[in-house]
C-alpha cells in the first residue's frame, strides 16, 4: 500500500486497526461478479484521493467517519456493508479507498489509464472542473463521445474516461498494440497533424516518415491515418523487427535527441559539447559516418534482442528474483544468496552452475533471464 503526503493519521491508524481486527479475508459480495478478497487489492494514489474527496463530501461533522446517518447521502448506501470491513457500521478513509480499488479492479482500470485521464483532462478540460462538459466535447475530442458517455448525460466524467481507456487498452492488447506503440502514435500525431483534425493525410505522413506504407493500416479507406491506425502500424513494425517494449523505449530515448527532427542523430546532437561521440552510441553507427539513422538503431536493437533471446516476461521475473535474493545489493545473486532448497519464488544453489554463463561465481540479470527462458518457473 503506497503512502502519500496527504494520508492522514486517521488513515494510517485505520489501516493498522483493520489489520488487527481481520480474522478472515474480507470479500465483496455485491452484484453478480465473483468474490474478490479485499485485502488482495492494491491501493494507488488515486484511490486515496477519491477517498479523501468522498469523506469531505459525506462527513459534514468532520469526525473522520461516515456514520449510519451520513451514509444516507451515498448513492451506493445499499452496498455499504460490503466495504465496512471491520463491521462497526461506519466508513473510514481506508474503507473508502478499498471500495475505489475494487471498482478499478472490476473495470480493469490501471494506473496507466488514470495517468492518461490526467493528460487528456489537462488538454481538454478548459474550466478545470475534472470532467468534460458539452461545450468542451464540441471542440472535437473525443471524436466518439457516445463511447465515453455511458450514462448519456452529455458529460464525460473522469471515471467514464478511465473505463473507456481501460477498454481501449484491452482491445489494443488483443491486437498486439502495447502502450509504447500508442504513446508513439500520439507523439507522431501531435507533431505532424498540422490541421488538427486528429488524422494524418498524405502530406503529413510524408513529413512524419512512418516506417511502413499506409495502405494496409488505413482500415476505413479515407486515405488518412488515425492515432489507432498509426499505433497498429508501429506495433506491426516493432513485432516484425522482434523488438520488445523495453527495446522500443530505448529507441524512443535515443530519438528524443533528434532535436532538428531530420530522422537521424548527428554527433552534435549526441554530444553537444563537441567531443568524440560517446562510446555507448558508437555501436549504433554501423557505417561509421558520424551519424546514426533510425534504421541503424532498429537493426542494432534487433540484433541485441536476437542474441539475448529472452523477452520482457523473463526479464521482469529475473528483476524480481534478484531483488528478492540480492541481500548485499550487488545487482547479482551471489553463491551464498541462493537457497539450499528450491521453493516457489526461491532459487536453489543448483541454479548457479547452470545460470552462471561467464563463470564468475554469481548470476546477473541477463544470465538469470536466459535461465528463466530455458527453465520456466511454475
Amino acid at each position: 500500500m503506497c503512502q502519500q503526503p496527504f494520508a492522514s493519521k486517521s488513515l494510517i491508524v485505520s489501516a493498522l486497526l483493520l489489520c488487527m481486527v481481520a480474522r478472515a479475508p474480507a470479500q465483496s459480495t455485491s452484484q453478480d461478479d465473483e468474490k474478490v478478497d479485499m485485502f488482495s487489492l492494491e491501493l494507488i494514489a488515486s484511490d486515496l484521493s477519491v477517498a479523501v474527496r468522498e469523506m469531505t463530501i459525506h462527513d459534514p461533522d468532520e469526525d473522520g467517519f461516515i456514520d449510519a446517518k451520513e451514509q444516507e447521502t451515498l448513492k451506493w448506501r445499499d452496498l455499504v456493508k460490503d466495504y465496512d470491513i471491520n463491521k462497526d457500521g461506519k466508513l473510514t478513509h481506508l474503507e473508502l479507498a478499498i471500495r475505489q480499488a475494487k471498482l478499478r479492479h472490476d473495470a480493469d482500470v490501471t494506473a496507466e489509464d488514470l495517468s492518461n485521464v490526467r493528460v487528456f483532462l489537462r488538454r481538454h478540460d478548459k474550466n478545470r472542473n475534472g470532467q468534460l462538459d458539452p461545450k468542451e466535447i464540441e471542440r472535437g475530442w473525443p471524436s466518439n463521445p457516445k463511447d465515453f458517455d455511458t450514462d448519456k448525460n452529455g458529460i464525460i466524467s473522469s471515471e467514464e474516461m478511465s473505463r473507456q481507456f481501460a477498454f481501449m487498452r484491452g482491445l489494443r492488447r488483443e491486437m498486439g498494440i502495447e502502450s509504447i506503440d500508442q504513446a508513439g502514435a500520439f507523439q507522431i500525431a501531435q507533431q505532424f497533424d498540422k490541421n488538427n483534425d486528429n488524422l494524418l493525410d498524405i502530406e503529413e505522413r510524408a513529413a512524419a516518415r512512418l516506417p511502413l506504407a499506409a495502405g494496409p493500416f488505413d482500415h476505413d479507406g479515407d486515405e488518412r491515418l488515425s492515432v489507432m491506425e498509426i499505433a497498429t502500424m508501429l506495433a506491426k513494425h516493432r513485432l516484425d523487427l522482434g523488438l520488445t517494449v523495453p527495446d522500443q523505449e530505448k529507441f524512443r530515448y535515443l530519438m528524443s535527441r533528434d532535436f532538428n527532427h531530420d530522422g537521424e542523430l548527428a554527433e552534435s546532437e549526441l554530444n553537444p559539447r563537441g567531443e568524440v561521440m560517446p562510446q555507448q552510441y558508437v555501436e549504433f553507427d554501423k557505417d561509421k559516418n558520424g551519424k546514426i539513422t533510425v534504421k541503424e538503431i532498429e537493426s542494432r536493437l534487433a540484433a541485441i534482442r536476437k542474441d539475448r533471446g529472452f523477452g520482457p516476461a523473463q526479464f521482469q521475473l529475473a528483476t524480481r528474483m534478484i531483488t528478492r535474493h540480492d541481500t548485499n545489493r550487488s545487482k547479482h545473486i551471489e553463491a551464498s544468496e541462493f537457497h539450499d532448497k528450491a521453493a516457489k519464488g526461491k532459487l536453489s544453489k543448483e541454479v548457479l552452475p547452470i545460470a552462471d554463463l561467464n563463470k564468475d561465481g554469481r548470476v546477473g540479470i541477463d544470465e538469470l533471464s536466459r535461465y528463466l527462458l530455458k527453465y520456466p518457473q511454475e
